[in-house]
């Protein structure tokens, strides 16, 4: 909004503001339109729909606009007339009364290529210094393709901004705003409704941040919470008013009754089986049901125990068997050195890999040990885990992980639902061609944004990590390849997927961000 105001006021001309469907471009068009019209010198004019069949009924529009001419007038019957007529008038206000003209332009993906001409025609009326208009458009994303189709007009585009989906931050921030605005209309004082971080989590997942969706699940939030008498809003909450919306899956009661027979009988069969066939198993729960049948000097520190894994309940039911230490081991990971045998390693490879992060550190630039945890999935190797978050796949990038990893045993053989600690490798500072990247969502915890990894296509995205000028580390669901300039990622996401295509946009980095690998 500073962006656009600014360039309004210095009288640049052309502005752009593109976004999806419910991204805000109408509210940040409202507010300016606003902030514009506290200043006396400027006169805004507003295009809510800029659909017309031709531009000669787009020039006679903006003479009404612009002139507000009498009734009694006699409108020109031809182009050269009525452009005459807007070039005196924006000449006598910019000119000789000092006035800032602005035309503002909503739906701007609706202007065709004949009003387009129309336009940059218009902004060719300047002075020495000045534009004699000013004209800012807020556009979906596909007023792209109109504008490589007019490149002259393209060319004159002097501020152009990209409204993005909001992160988990912002979407609480949103959500806060609202409440308190909320809360204290007409001065009454009410109690505070709150969203749990796990609700904003899931409604930020559920929404994928787009704040006109926010809104509308925020208001059946509300009416569940009228209903339910409560002031806690939790995650639940937000998945059964989800669950209640039109055209939400229903499942039927034989579904679902059929559905936790299987998995339930599945979970019995294979617990059976383990207890018979495995005499270690069977050794051990008769040892703890009756704990006077094996003397305590014969029970070993590592006496192995059977527990379901968490992913396992969900996704395949079946029993997982590890060392009972194995958790105090991971508990303890971070209280355990950082083993320094790089002898598998060459030395100079690992070297080169972390003199660009000693620089950054030498700077004063914090930047963490540790990207987070995971949990690995059913058939997942390490290999593929360094593909998908590090973008790359290495003997010394394995060992660094081991080392980090010392509960782990085999890196060979991970089982699912184990946790896996990933390091930071090394840091740089984005290069020219990593200015542009195809996203579709990013967050702030890496086992969240691993799961949407998964969710969407862990064969074909990745993960990238990088660290803003605040310090804030993210982690963006990213289309492998990076790019130098904003046509080569339209170009390339034109040729995309549509399954993900359809939800990706573009990220611009800062010529700050740490790019962590």
């Amino acid at each position: 909004l500073q962006k656009l105001e600014i360039s309004v006021r210095l009288k640049r001309g052309l502005n752009v503001v593109m976004g999806q469907v419910g991204a805000g471009k109408t509210t940040l068009c409202r507010r300016l339109i606003r902030d514009l019209n506290d200043d006396p010198d400027i006169e805004t004019c507003l295009i809510m729909d800029p659909t017309f069949m031709g531009s000669l009924e787009m020039l006679g529009h903006l003479n009404k606009i612009f002139r507000k001419p009498p009734p009694t007038e006699r409108p020109p019957s031809s182009e050269a007339a009525y452009k005459e007529q807007l070039k005196n008038h924006l000449f006598q206000k910019a000119v000789k009364q000092g006035k800032n003209i602005v035309l503002i332009i909503d739906e701007g993906q609706k202007i065709s290529s004949q009003c387009l001409e129309i336009l940059r025609e218009l902004l060719n009326y300047e002075t020495n210094n000045e534009k004699l208009l000013q004209i800012v458009i807020f556009a979906q994303n596909e007023f792209y393709q109109t504008l490589n189709a007019n490149p002259n007009f393209k060319d004159r585009i002097s501020c152009f901004c990209r409204i993005t989906p909001l992160s988990i931050e912002e979407t609480e921030n949103l959500i806060n705003f609202r409440i308190d605005k909320a809360s204290n209309y007409k001065s009454s004082r009410r109690p505070k409704i709150r969203f749990t971080k796990g609700a904003i989590k899931t409604l930020h997942k559920i929404t994928q941040g787009h704040p006109r969706r926010i809104m509308n699940l925020c208001h059946l939030i509300m009416l569940l919470v009228i209903v339910l008498n409560k002031y806690k809003i939790t995650s639940s909450m937000v998945k059964r008013t989800v669950k209640n919306l039109p055209g939400a899956p229903r499942p039927s009661i034989f579904k679902r009754w059929y559905v936790s027979a299987a998995a339930l009988t599945l979970v019995l069969l294979v617990f059976f089986a383990g207890y018979i066939f495995s005499p270690q198993i069977h050794n051990t729960i008769t040892s703890l049901q009756d704990p006077s049948a094996t003397p305590e000097s014969q029970i070993s520190s590592t006496q192995v125990r059977m527990r379901l894994s968490p992913l396992s309940e969900v996704e395949a039911g079946f029993v997982t068997i590890e060392n009972e230490q194995m958790d105090l081991q991971e508990n303890a990971r971070q209280d355990i050195p950082e083993a320094d045998d790089t002898s598998s390693v060459d030395q100079e490879v690992y070297d080169n890999e972390h003199t660009e992060t000693a620089k950054l550190q030498a700077e004063g630039i914090n930047i963490p040990d540790e990207l987070g945890k995971i949990r690995v999935r059913r058939n997942e190797n390490l290999w593929n885990i360094q593909q998908r978050v590090y973008g790359r796949a290495t003997t010394s990038l394995t060992n660094h992980i081991g080392s980090f990893n010392p509960h782990i045993q085999n890196m060979n053989n991970l089982y699912e639902g184990l946790r896996v600690f990933l390091p930071v490798n090394g840091s740089r500072q984005r290069a020219p061609e990593e200015a542009y990247w195809i996203i579709t969502n990013t967050y702030t915890d890496l086992e969240d944004a691993y799961s949407e990894l998964i969710s969407k296509d862990g064969t074909r995205l990745r993960l990238l990590s990088y660290l803003k000028s605040d310090s804030e580390l993210l982690f963006s669901i990213a289309w492998p390849r990076s790019f130098a300039t904003m046509d080569e990622a339209y170009a390339e996401l034109k040729t995309m997927p549509s399954q993900i295509a359809g939800d990706s946009h573009i990220l611009e980095l800062a010529d700050k961000v740490l790019i962590l690998y």
